[in-house]
């Protein structure tokens, strides 16, 4: 025991250690967990006695990751990119291990063993891929979907490959009495499933739930993983598969995201050790003396996986940079590949030195992903200036326009300027990258078109020299800034207005070219600020002055703030026609010193004063004859446009 406990802290310390240099110089920390177990392998420092205990703990990583894979499997999410999903993760899949195949036959490797490396080799990092998206603020764009649903599909496919491995290793014979009884166990196992995701699970962490108790909770949530994966594996599939069962079975029920934040402390712990066993069997002196031919492998698996990732998502009719940088983003090699590739050594499907090529090829592919990602940016835009946009869809109406208004993104901003434009007979064409959306929108017959708005094509097809407006409104903050630079290129005189996420784009907007940029981040810290102040009775006069104040600071708009609107919760009144504003009372207000009745306070302004604040005292419900003096702030209430007057002429 003390040998074990001395052997953790040996590989928390020295991953520690290495962790924080990884930080340092941006390195991701799977690489880091790889090179802890390199250091601290038996290949190396020779720092751990007894390897096989930390294996112990690896296989419990990654029960745990498929266990978190099951929880964060969402039937709702793949079914709003379901094309992308099912058609594009299958075919990623399938085109990548078409090619690998090939590769590995023309290097003269048997069928199962050129199966085995074309499936574990089309499967990505999911972690890396995400944090990447997450730190460029690409997780909800296309670029961010795209991968995320082709992520999801590789994840699911996992499973089934594991399932594929003792059949590719000969250990199972291929007999149709064996296929049958497989198919039978799955078939009960989703059976199981059915019956303990809509009936028993549910109710059971009801009753758990009602406790209040977290650490009950958590108990529960384990038990169950574990019950579940023994129970899978005494029918004679895998505890893997069971851990995957176990977490869909929770996530289908009320409790799966509250399973999911208990449990990820767990799943983070764990799957480290996992990396870390992966680092501690990689032979160094294997890696050094053998690196040309390493670096090679690298190169091909990387450049299969581009080009067949590219292949599905272009024929998908996805724009050209889309592809392109897609295509780099998940050309690395995942994380269970290494859990699959030590499942084909132990069952003798592929020898050490195979194994440790593949091992040494793959951990460097996920240490260049970062560097692809940013360069595939440049060559994305490279290429797209050499080829022609082949899946244009072009309205024939849009080539006629003049003076019109140019919407590049069809979410919730640029829908809402397109029904504005509609109200007012403005002419209008849209730029929009998803198919889908293209194809929906044409048949209801919007001025849609399919592109990349960093194309110069696609923006000569809507008439971008004729524009007097265009909206850019999409998520991805490097197409936007090319987007924004293109279009001042071509149209120096349009008016130019760009969205973005951060306050820190807007002087690189600006220097490109934007008329005006509103930060989504600066507007929904004002929009807190305001509701913030207005819980307090601040009046609308002065919240307008901050606001001012701090829109000053950073961009100057054409808007302003029209007063402030107080909810009616409290009240119970359901008046949406009704607001409720405060308002100081300064030198300038031409009725100072008078009573609301010498005013006739209600019939000049159609508004009720409901209450008063003088310092620290409080006047409600005030009658005709109370005095109005400056620093008065008075509440008040009536119709919206007669509060909007007010504020305004006052």
């Amino acid at each position: 025991m003390e040998s074990f406990l001395l052997n953790i802290a040996v590989l928390l310390f020295v991953a520690v250690f290495v962790l924080l240099i990884c930080a340092k110089v941006k390195v991701p920390t799977i690489i880091g967990l790889f090179i802890t177990g390199v250091l601290a392998g038996p290949h190396c420092l020779k720092l751990i006695s007894n390897p096989e205990e930390i294996n112990m703990l690896a296989d419990i990583g990654a029960i745990l990751l498929l266990f978190i894979i099951g929880l964060e499997f969402s039937l709702d999410n793949v079914a709003k990119f379901k094309k992308i999903f099912f058609i594009g993760g299958f075919s990623q899949i399938l085109v990548t291990l078409g090619v690998m195949f090939i590769t590995m036959k023309l290097l003269g490797n048997p069928n199962n063993v050129s199966i085995f490396f074309g499936l574990i080799v089309s499967l990505s990092s999911t972690a890396i891929v995400f944090k990447i998206l997450q730190e460029k603020a690409l997780a909800t764009s296309p670029i961010g979907n795209i991968s995320t649903a082709i992520l999801i599909f590789q994840d699911i496919m996992i499973v089934p490959i594991m399932f594929l491995i003792p059949l590719l290793s000969g250990n199972v014979a291929f007999a149709p009495k064996e296929i049958v009884l497989v198919i039978l166990k799955v078939g009960i196992v989703i059976a199981l499933i059915f019956f303990l995701s809509r009936l028993l699970v549910p109710r059971l962490l009801y009753q758990i739930a009602k406790s209040r108790s977290r650490d009950l909770f958590l108990l529960t949530i384990i038990c169950i993983c574990l019950v579940i994966a023994a129970l899978t594996a005494k029918s004679g599939l895998s505890l893997a598969f069971g851990a995957f069962i176990a977490g869909l079975i929770i996530s289908e029920s009320e409790y799966g995201n509250y399973a999911i934040s208990n449990i990820m402390p767990f799943k983070d712990l764990f799957s480290s050790f996992l990396f870390i066993s992966i680092g501690m069997i990689l032979n160094i002196n294997i890696f050094v003396v053998h690196l040309t031919n390493i670096m090679i492998v690298t190169v091909i698996i990387i450049i299969i996986k581009a080009i067949s990732t590219f292949i599905v998502i272009y024929f998908l009719k996805y724009p050209l940079r889309i592809g392109i940088i897609v295509a780099f983003a998940i050309s690395q090699v995942g994380e269970f590949s290494f859990v699959l590739s030590k499942m084909g050594l132990d069952s003798h499907l592929i020898d050490e030195n195979i194994y440790q090529y593949f091992i040494s090829a793959a951990i460097l592919t996920m240490a260049l992903t970062p560097i692809l990602f940013d360069l595939s940016f440049r060559f994305a835009e490279f290429l797209q200036s050499k080829v022609k946009n082949i899946h244009s869809i072009i309205p024939e109406s849009v080539s006629t326009f003049k003076e019109h208004i140019i919407v590049i993104g069809y979410g919730l901003t640029g829908k809402f300027i397109v029904i504005s434009a509609k109200n007012l007979k403005l002419p209008y064409a849209i730029i929009e990258m998803n198919p889908e959306t293209v194809k929906k929108e044409l048949k209801k017959g919007e001025p849609i078109f399919y592109g990349d708005a960093t194309n110069i094509d696609t923006l000569n097809n809507v008439n971008i020299r004729e524009a007097k407006l265009v909206i850019v409104a999409i998520s991805d903050i490097l197409a936007t800034r090319n987007v924004t630079k293109t279009i001042r290129t071509m149209n120096k005189t349009v008016y130019l207005i760009v969205r973005t996420p951060f306050v820190s784009e807007t002087s690189i907007l600006k220097e490109y070219g934007a008329n005006e940029i509103i930060p989504a981040e600066f507007e929904t810290s004002i929009e807190i600020l305001v509701r913030a102040l207005t819980r307090f009775l601040i009046p609308a006069n002065e919240i307008n002055k901050i606001v001012e104040t701090l829109r000053s600071n950073n961009y100057k708009m054409l808007r302003e703030l029209d007063g402030t609107q107080l909810t009616f919760n409290e009240l119970n009144i359901n008046l949406p026609e009704i607001d409720i504003v405060s308002y100081k009372l300064t030198e300038s207000w031409p009725h100072l010193n008078k009573t609301i009745g010498e005013i006739n306070f209600r019939k000049l302004f159609s508004l009720t004063i409901i209450a008063i604040m003088r310092h620290e005292k409080q006047i409600i419900n005030p009658s005709a004859d109370e005095f109005l003096y400056k620093d008065d702030i008075i509440i008040v209430m009536g119709p919206k446009d007669k509060i909007k007057n007010f504020i305004k002429d006052s």
